[in-house]
């Protein structure tokens, strides 16, 4: 059974629904796509993929996001930006941030939205099935293998309480990125804290995110030296970040997704190049925002 919420916010976007099932969903949002190069020779893309699983046609609409700037709500999207799914079927955008966005050396989230809102001839109670292939062309001439990455609705923390993530590697073997997405279209802080295997605290800090952006940082950045896996990290919402009513604005309620990016390969060259995003758990499940009357 899909549960139907009113006016929620996500990437300070309107949704029309949301399910019980984290991809059954009318509006996706991927935590990172890219197109440009890593800690060489790796280079990263990204493909996107939707499956239409109703019974007529369905028109979905995608925007990007780029890190490290503010961004906001599209009004609309461009015939570039959408496309047309025939009933039961699926479409492929390869390399999406080049190809549909036309932006090199550049990360971001994206949001895919089918919702009624966004495309009014869409069938009622319209759902989309989105996943995501971020993949390293340039470390191995034999292929890629990738990660997959789905919807990030329902980790989105708009409370006071932490979000919990573990299995970054900073060793020997493995280096590691943390990335904070801003899924709100106003400014906000987020806080972290790296914990090693044992419970103390190797790294901590905050940063300030655009609005509707993202940041990625590696942990050599923060100051974490490499350290015996596996370590967690902790993220909450700066007291000032916190929307005091979430249910007096949902369409402006703060909150975040955060995750920890774990690569094969501690130094250039060493490894498959291959990496993973493994996103925070919030402590608040469904998101507050999303349990407004």
């Amino acid at each position: 059974m899909r549960l139907r919420i009113t006016a929620v916010a996500l990437a300070g976007l309107l949704l029309g629904g949301i399910a019980s099932a984290q991809d059954q969903s009318d509006t996706h949002l991927i935590a990172v796509v890219m197109h440009g190069p890593g800690v060489a020779p790796a280079f990263w893309q990204s493909d996107v993929f939707v499956h239409n699983p109703m019974d007529s046609a369905i028109t979905v609409g995608f925007a990007f996001f780029p890190q490290g700037q503010a961004n906001s709500k599209p009004t609309s999207y461009p015939d570039e930006a959408t496309r047309t799914i025939q009933p039961h079927g699926s479409v492929l955008v390869q390399d999406i941030v080049l190809s549909m966005f036309h932006q090199g050396d550049m990360k971001g989230a994206l949001l895919v939205d089918a919702s009624k809102s966004a495309f009014p001839d869409n069938p009622p109670e319209e759902w989309i099935v989105v996943g995501c292939r971020n993949y390293n062309t340039g470390s191995d001439p034999r292929g890629t293998f990738g990660h997959g990455l789905s919807n990030v609705m329902m980790h989105l923390n708009a409370s006071a309480t932490p979000s919990y993530a573990t299995g970054a590697r900073p060793d020997d073997r493995f280096r590691c990125n943390m990335g904070i997405g801003n899924g709100s279209p106003l400014e906000i802080t987020v806080h972290y804290r790296v914990l090693a295997a044992n419970g103390t605290v190797v790294g901590e800090g905050t940063k300030t995110i655009p609005a509707s952006s993202i940041g990625q940082w590696t942990f050599a950045s923060l100051g974490i030296g490499p350290q015996t896996g596996p370590l967690a990290a902790e993220f909450w919402l700066d007291p000032a970040s916190v929307t005091a009513d979430p249910c007096a604005n949902p369409e402006i309620t703060n909150n975040f997704f955060a995750y920890l990016s774990p690569v094969d390969g501690a130094r250039s060259g060493e490894g498959t190049g291959d990496g993973e995003i493994i996103p925070a758990v919030p402590t608040e499940f469904p998101p507050v925002m999303f349990k407004c009357p």
